[in-house]
């Protein structure tokens, strides 16, 4: 199990950088009392809802876009056009500048413990 801390935030003790997603960690699942699984949603200038999938990397959001709507009631009908489809997750994916984005949004999953620290064949 690994835990994670932002990559902008100063290096919390007994954490190694990772450049893929910031600080980190390996714990053993024993000290695991909780898990919460965070999905974060923005919109762009358009108003399609995209899931935010990476943490931004200098000024870029990777983001996807989906028939998902996530958190948003109201979404324009179609597509991003600065988007690529990608045909394994039928979604359009790509990467978008941060301040391209706006009306962000986090959905908070609370998960089990006990299914999540099942070792994986």
């Amino acid at each position: 199990m690994g835990l994670v801390v932002p990559g902008d935030q100063t290096r919390p003790e007994g954490f190694e950088y990772d450049e893929r997603f910031g600080w980190w960690r390996r714990v053993p699942w024993s000290s695991v009392e909780r898990i919460v699984e965070v999905e974060t949603w923005a919109r762009d200038a358009e108003g399609h809802a995209l899931r935010i999938w990476v943490p931004p990397r200098g000024t870029a959001v990777f983001v996807a876009h989906s028939r998902d709507t996530g958190p948003y009631s109201e979404v324009p009908p179609g597509h991003p056009s600065n988007l690529r489809f990608e045909a394994v997750d039928n979604e359009w994916v790509g990467y978008l500048e941060e301040d391209a984005l706006h009306d962000v949004r986090e959905i908070h999953h609370e998960l089990s413990v006990a299914e999540h620290s099942v070792p994986r064949r």
